[in-house]
């Protein structure tokens, strides 16, 4: 069995990959991560640096590891996944065998959004609509977005105030790139993946936006699945 260790995007919670078990081989297990103020730890105080977020992620999947172990991160999720191999190298800690990110450009990359945490909340809104990962009937109920709009903001913030650091050794892990071909993260973004590892970087790209992983749903288990087969 290989545990699929899966990282929340802004926004996002550990509900977020659940619709991807049933489309992965029988030997791979999601094991959900949660950061703190959604999901299963709501009500817990919002982190808004990045490092602190890792941090915490570490400390869960260090509780769950058992046996072989992936990382899947969408977005700022990707990031997390990242950050948390950096973490496990330096601590000589056993290393996924497979690094799974989708829709996020590599952290080397010029951050070219540093202010969309401190936007109006109209121009907030008109922002995740672009993004069309939240749904229309959250974005239209006041009482939801009460609840989401400050998770949001927290974790772009986490992801805007973010400096980069090369890291000491390159990683050896493999890494699979997965793009949407509408989204605002180019070719170039993701392709500078490669300066992060000893490992050729498999890269794909899927029709579809920022979210196009939900669009690709059985394709892309099926890659990861054939990227972990025993």
């Amino acid at each position: 069995m290989i545990t699929l260790f899966c990282i929340p995007f802004a926004g996002g919670s550990s509900y977020s990959y659940r619709d991807f078990q049933a489309h992965l081989g029988d030997f791979i297990e999601i094991a959900p991560l949660e950061l703190q103020g959604r999901g299963r730890k709501y009500g817990t105080p919002l982190q808004t640096n990045i490092h602190d977020m890792a941090d915490g992620l570490y400390n869960q999947m260090q509780e769950k590891i058992n046996g072989r172990y992936a990382f899947w991160g969408h977005s700022m999720g990707g990031w997390l996944a990242y950050l948390l191999v950096k973490k496990l190298t330096q601590e000589h800690k056993q290393l996924p065998e497979h690094l799974f990110i989708t829709g996020c450009e590599a952290p080397s990359v010029e951050n070219r959004r540093r202010d969309r945490h401190k936007l109006q909340k109209n121009e907030f809104m008109e922002l995740l609509k672009k993004y069309d990962g939240c749904p229309a009937e959250v974005l239209q109920n006041d009482e939801l977005m009460e609840l989401f709009e400050p998770i949001i903001r927290a974790d772009f913030k986490a992801v805007e105030t973010y400096e980069y650091e090369p890291p000491a050794t390159l990683l050896n892990t493999p890494i699979t790139v997965m793009r949407g071909l509408k989204e605002e993260i180019s070719y170039r973004d993701v392709l500078m993946w490669q300066d992060e590892t000893v490992h050729k970087i498999k890269l794909l790209q899927f029709p579809g936006s920022h979210f196009f992983i939900y669009e690709h749903i059985l394709e892309i288990g099926r890659i990861i699945t054939d990227s972990l087969t025993l």
